[in-house]
């Protein structure tokens, strides 16, 4: 799922790399803007590697050069979602998680759906594979995990998916109460100030998820 403008987007993650490299107090908050980056550019998986390696390393200390930098690489998708529901990492990075397995959760919905054709009598099993090879998938985690797309216990991983976004939802909304209003109906507000938890923020990371 990548946006008409790739091009512009991979190079300003690449700036947003940059400044973490040179300074890891990252003055310039450029990380803030690295989730969006990662999923206009459909790289679902480096987006949620990023945001891992924010919450279980980075939060360690800015200036600590001991922490292992950008580590995180082909991290659980399907695991919980505790560390991602509380203080300064609800935005935007919990925003990208829960875009993320909300993706993940329609797809797999899709694919239910599709393996109860099994049960039609007259059904061809190359028909059914060609529908499921043609699917419009929306996540691009399937090409590296395409084992979650297997019919054996999609059930289950959908139940996952469905308690974790809930969470994700929730924790979002008591952080900024603004911003599920502010994404479904954005308006022109002008930002002020860069605060968690007031209808400004909520203005930006609307907008940000927009397309270019």
């Amino acid at each position: 799922m990548q946006s008409s403008c790739s091009a512009p987007t991979a190079t300003a993650l690449e700036i947003s790399r940059g400044s973490l490299d040179l300074c890891r107090r990252d003055l310039l908050g450029g990380r803030n803007a690295m989730p969006n980056l990662y999923l206009h550019l459909g790289q679902d998986q480096k987006c949620y590697d990023f945001i891992k390696w924010c919450a279980t390393e980075y939060t360690r200390g800015w200036e600590d050069m001991s922490v292992p930098f950008l580590n995180s690489e082909n991290e659980d998708i399907m695991e919980g979602v505790s560390m991602f529901c509380g203080g300064r990492l609800i935005a935007p990075y919990s925003l990208a998680v829960a875009l993320i397995k909300v993706r993940m959760l329609l797809d797999l919905r899709e694919v239910r759906a599709s393996s109860v054709l099994l049960g039609v009598d007259k059904i061809n099993v190359d028909i059914l594979q060609h529908i499921r090879e043609n699917m419009d998938l929306r996540s691009s985690i399937w090409s590296r995990r395409p084992d979650l797309l297997s019919t054996k216990g999609v059930s289950d991983r959908i139940e996952t998916l469905e308690h974790q976004t809930d969470q994700l939802f929730a924790a979002i909304h008591k952080a900024n109460k603004y911003l599920w209003r502010a994404i479904l109906g954005p308006g022109d507000s002008v930002p002020l100030m860069d605060l968690e938890g007031n209808v400004e923020v909520a203005s930006i990371l609307s907008l940000s998820d927009g397309k270019c």
